[in-house]
């Protein structure tokens, strides 16, 4: 789960497209989970909680916004770009294995 990450912990980023691409990055800040409206009034209902990310892949750092924090694997296009992003391996070979 998103919400369970430390610094340092592996992610797993899955650009899809017309050239596939897995890259592994490392995660740079410890995220705090929020809630996903928080102006609303839950009304005995819990809130579903979101994570920013900051991952550094490479030599460059990215920021994946608005993950489900309680997920294991989650699409993001908060950069533009397409990816599924994970951080469990397991998640990510299925994803993989799907999308051939």
């Amino acid at each position: 789960m998103f919400q369970s990450l430390r610094q340092n912990s592996q992610i797993y980023i899955f650009h899809k497209g017309s050239n596939p691409l897995l890259e592994i990055g490392t995660v740079t800040n410890v995220p705090i989970p929020r809630a996903k409206f928080p102006s609303v009034p839950n009304f005995g209902q819990p809130q579903e909680m979101i994570i920013d990310l900051t991952v550094k892949v490479g030599d460059r750092v990215v920021n994946y916004s608005g993950l489900p924090a309680t997920a294991e694997i989650a699409d993001s296009s908060s950069n533009g770009d397409s990816v599924v992003v994970s951080d469990n391996r397991s998640a990510m070979n299925a994803e993989i294995f799907s999308y051939k």
